[in-house]
């Protein structure tokens, strides 16, 4: 066996190692972020290509038992590292691939003077909605929503949530466009916070259900919204637009609510 693993093969085993522990995950996660889940399969590709040709360079070839050594332990150490550090290392790479640099559709969008302010009963933070939205019960007990109708057909839903993410928001986002079919309608830095928009077809087949989650580091504003109509958007990015997080002096139980609730 010691005369079969021969340097060059250490050090083989070694960068194929490095590149599915480390290169391949983040590069795919930055591809994703940039661009979509089609793109990475094609990075996947290329990377290893280029394994390839590394490995066939001459000086890989002549490496000697000792720097196989060294490059073995030092690619250990960094594996250990990036695992330890993973999802710092992904908000990290989120960050500097742009997720956040759109520009938010809902900024800038007029609150009626009139629009009265309701809170998160849990989580403390404050919307301003108009009278046109009327409130009523939601899917399970203690849970409320709001409609929005024009000519008696309802246009739209929107039920106040909160969600706790022991991950990064980009994470999170990449999860939902990955499994769930959400396509990202944009992510920016708004009013200091790191802001998603997510839309897909609703699950009833009429409208677009949308999620949106603004906050950071761990507690999150959720909204869930059903629109009809694309004559509630308006109104939509109202209410976006006048999402507070809790003050300071708010000492409510906190997130109590699942992030997701089945609909209506």
């Amino acid at each position: 066996m010691l005369n079969y693993m021969t340097p060059y093969r250490r050090v083989c085993g070694t960068l194929a190692l490095l590149m599915v522990s480390v290169l391949a995950p983040n590069l795919g996660f930055a591809i994703a972020v940039a661009k979509s889940w089609e793109a990475v399969e094609a990075s996947r590709w290329m990377l290893l290509a280029a394994l390839a040709g590394v490995v066939l360079l001459p000086p890989v070839r002549r490496v000697s038992e000792r720097t196989s050594w060294v490059v073995l332990i030092s690619t250990c150490l960094c594996v250990t590292v990036v695992y330890s550090n993973d999802l710092e290392i992904k908000k990290s790479v989120a960050e500097a691939a742009g997720m956040f640099d759109d520009l938010a559709p809902w900024n800038g969008a007029p609150v009626p003077p009139s629009a009265r302010t309701i809170a998160h009963p849990d989580d403390g933070y404050t919307l301003r909605v108009s009278d046109s939205w009327v409130q009523a019960p939601g899917p399970i007990e203690n849970v409320t929503r709001l409609t929005l109708r024009r000519d008696g057909a309802l246009v739209a839903v929107l039920r106040p949530s909160c969600a706790i993410l022991e991950i990064p928001l980009a994470v999170r986002v990449l999860d939902l466009e990955k499994a769930n079919g959400f396509r990202r309608v944009a992510c920016s830095r708004w009013h200091g916070l790191d802001t998603c928009l997510l839309a897909r077809p609703a699950p009833d087949g009429k409208g677009t259900e949308w999620d949106w989650y603004a906050g950071g580091p761990v507690q999150y504003m959720h909204l869930q919204l059903l629109l009809y109509s694309s004559e509630a958007k308006q109104d939509v990015y109202a209410i976006l637009n006048s999402a507070r997080p809790a003050p300071s002096t708010f000492h409510g139980p906190g997130c109590l609510a699942p992030a997701t609730l089945p609909w209506p």
